[in-house]
This record gives structure tokens, C-alpha cells and sequence, in this order.
């Protein structure tokens, strides 16, 4: 996460790991490897995040929670943030195909769901797919850009209670847009 696929070297990784050198490649053949693995990883996270949303649950409450697991999430593993968002900004290498329709797909199923509650009148209108895309970016931005949050909040660092205001002040926002009274 600190200095990206490139600048990492097996080493740094054992040291920080604290196994020995040989042992990291017992499981990994190559540093490539490791960086996908934590890509997959992540990208499992956030499906479980997603999770939330399911047509059984009542709009408001479902999206609520998942708001604040992808904060959680946020919270908890800043650094593999910090990497996804370093991988994308730089070209997207390691994202395989498979990786990327993934991310298609699941972005549909839950954008159905979200349409599905609108349709029924259970939510306000709102075009669904962005609005996962501002959560995303939402509750990412707290992990890959802090220090930019940081000097918002006038804060020298972030601590969990920062998440959790940051996850309050989005289910206001999302309550008050989508209330459909």
C-alpha cells in the first residue's frame, strides 16, 4: 500500500510479515501473486459489505447498514484501500478480466435490487448505479486520500469515531434523499 506494486520487494514484504524471506515464496511465487490475492481479498470484503442490500430488507435500513459497513471496512483496512486505489489510478494492471466482470456483475445485481425498491415506491428515485458508486467513493476516500479528510476535519490523524461520523453524516444525507415521504 505505501509504495505500490513496483517499489515493494519481497523482503520488505517477509520483514513486515514477520516470517522469513524463503517462506513468502513457500506460498506465493511471485509478488504479483501476493498483490492479486489482496486484490481478490478486498474485493470479497466489500461483495460481503454488499450483502446488506437484499430485497427482503426494509430500503432504508438495508442501504443504512451497508453505509456503514463499507465505513467499517474502510476503518479496519485503510491500506489495502490505499492499494486498490493505487492500482486503479495507475491503469488498472492487475484487475484480470474475470476481476473486472466480477465487479460488473455484482454492481448489477445490487442496482437491481435498488431499482427494484424504487419501482415499488419503497425508496425515491435515484439512478442506482451511481449511487453505490458515491457510497464507494464515500466511504473510500476516508482510507486512500486521509490526509485530504484530515485537514477537512482539522484532525492530525483519523480515528474509528471519525469513520463512524463520516458513516453518520452519509445515512443522514441518504435518509433525507431517498425517504420517499
Amino acid at each position: 500500500a505505501r509504495k505500490g506494486l513496483d517499489g515493494a520487494r519481497i523482503a520488505e514484504i517477509a520483514k513486515r510479515a514477520k516470517v522469513p524471506h524463503p517462506n513468502v515464496y513457500y506460498y506465493f511465487r511471485t509478488k504479483q501473486e501476493i498483490y492479486r490475492r489482496l486484490v481478490v481479498t478486498l474485493i470479497a470484503d466489500w461483495d460481503r459489505a454488499l450483502e446488506n442490500i437484499s430485497p427482503e430488507r426494509e430500503p432504508l435500513e438495508a442501504i443504512e447498514a451497508y453505509v456503514r459497513a463499507k465505513f467499517d471496512h474502510a476503518c479496519k483496512h485503510s491500506a489495502e484501500a490505499r492499494l486498490f486505489a493505487n492500482e486503479v489510478m495507475t491503469g488498472a494492471r492487475y484487475l484480470t478480466p474475470a476481476t473486472r466482470r466480477h465487479m460488473r456483475e455484482i454492481t448489477t445485481r445490487y442496482a437491481k435490487i435498488i431499482d427494484g425498491w424504487i419501482a415499488d415506491g419503497r425508496i425515491a428515485h435515484v439512478d442506482s448505479r451511481h449511487f453505490l458508486v458515491m457510497i464507494w467513493a464515500t466511504s473510500e476516500f476516508y482510507s486512500f486520500l486521509a490526509p485530504v479528510v484530515c485537514d477537512a476535519l482539522q484532525k492530525r490523524s483519523l480515528k474509528t469515531e471519525d469513520f463512524k461520523s463520516g458513516a453518520d453524516a452519509l445515512v443522514a444525507v441518504v435518509r433525507r434523499t431517498l425517504n420517499p415521504g
